[in-house]
């Protein structure tokens, strides 16, 4: 099964480590740009042909990103769930950019000392591969899904896996640099696959680093935060990312949006929570009493969600974003509308830390993933009627 976007015949080409990699990326079939998401009507939706709950992965039509599979809501986006995956403690997930697989970061699977990534399938409702390895907090895919990227928090290095096996490949390492430099908490690739940033948790203030993921070396630090970093996420151009950090004097919510190459501090917000939004330089953060958009070319408000959610995130064509309370009351706004869907609750497992702990749409924005403590939930997204 071809899953995740390369050709097996690109990865039997590679012997040695270091050109395994190389190769894996170099091999990277480019997905194909998603089309805007078609949005029917109320009236051209069969309802009975809607399958019946509980789901199963054989029972759910709209895996093939078919527009006719999406329905649609009078009151704006909403959402069902779908499935439930367990993992052990969960830290971080990550959308295949194919749309129909998951990875997920967890602790204590096999011992409280040590992480495993654990690949889910939904198109086979199946755990595709687990590995285990020594430590991560954040993990990423490759653009076009190749390679999975986990800094390590402790050593100088970013570890690598290959996606469509879970074996573990030659890291990214500091040599030289190492006194000036470690794997960092957080990861972002850039869009052309070959570079990737990485963004250390540090209370005295974090660094952004800028790795290369051809040549497997550390290029230098890009940008110091004067502040604790909480997330990094890098726009869909590749022309500027953000972090989401703690100000070190003030205590409060700030997100900062620097330039790519440079490492030019571009602009500074308040706020607890960033989504970049699509190709448009258009970046939306959430305060805890309203989600604002901004354009980065000129750091000005744009316009306003009502909303108190604390964080957020968007889909990749930026026309929806998902926004959530610690709370887990969960809100999904259609941004080319402005009209937001009724606030709903999801259900957790156990009592888990922070409500949730990671959330993420996949390519097309027809599903969400939530990452609770012991697990991952996948919601399909219902579009509300223009």
């Amino acid at each position: 099964m071809k899953l995740l976007g390369h050709s097996p015949i690109c990865v039997m080409q590679a012997v040695a480590s270091t050109l395994l990699i190389a190769s894996i990326v170099a091999c990277e079939v480019a997905l194909p740009p998603p089309s805007p998401i078609a949005r029917p009507t109320t009236a051209a939706i069969d309802r009975a042909q809607m399958p019946a709950f509980p789901l199963t992965a054989t029972d759910i039509p709209y895996l093939s990103r078919t527009p006719s599979s999406r329905a649609a809501s009078p009151l704006g986006p909403s959402f069902q769930e779908l499935q439930f995956f367990h993992t052990g403690s969960l830290q971080s997930l990550d959308w295949a950019p194919s749309g129909d697989a998951i990875a997920a970061l967890s602790y204590g699977t096999v011992d409280e000392f040590s992480s495993t990534i654990t690949l889910f399938d939904l198109s086979d409702d199946l755990r595709h591969w687990s590995t285990w390895f020594d430590y991560g907090d954040a993990l990423a895919f490759s653009p076009a899904g190749a390679v999975i990227a986990v800094p390590h928090p402790t050593k100088d290095m970013v570890q690598l896996f290959d996606a469509e096996n879970g074996l573990q490949l030659e890291p990214l390492d500091c040599g030289d640099a190492s006194a000036r430099c470690n794997g960092g908490d957080y990861v972002a690739f850039l869009p052309d696959g070959l570079h990737l940033l990485t963004a250390t948790f540090s209370e005295g203030g974090g660094a952004i680093y800028e790795w290369d993921v051809i040549a497997g070396s550390f290029l230098g630090t890009l940008a110091l935060a004067d502040g604790t970093i909480f997330d990094l996420s890098m726009s869909p151009t590749g022309e500027w990312f953000t972090t989401d950090l703690a100000d070190l004097e003030t205590g409060k919510g700030v997100v900062s949006a620097w330039a790519y190459p440079s490492g030019e501090l571009k602009c500074m917000w308040p706020g607890r929570s960033s989504a970049p939004l699509g190709e448009d330089d258009q970046v939306a953060i959430a305060t805890g009493q309203v989600i604002a958009i901004y354009d980065v070319r000129t750091c000005q408000e744009l316009s306003a969600l009502s909303g108190t959610q604390s964080y957020i995130v968007a889909d990749p064509l930026g026309a929806l974003l998902a926004a959530i309370t610690l709370d887990r009351d969960l809100t999904i706004y259609d941004l080319q509308s402005q009209e937001a869907g009724p606030t709903q609750r999801v259900e957790q497992l156990g009592s888990s830390r922070d409500g949730f702990v990671a959330m993420d749409f996949n390519r097309d924005g027809s599903l969400l993933a939530i990452g609770e403590e012991y697990g991952v939930r996948v919601l399909q997204v219902i579009l509300g009627v223009r």
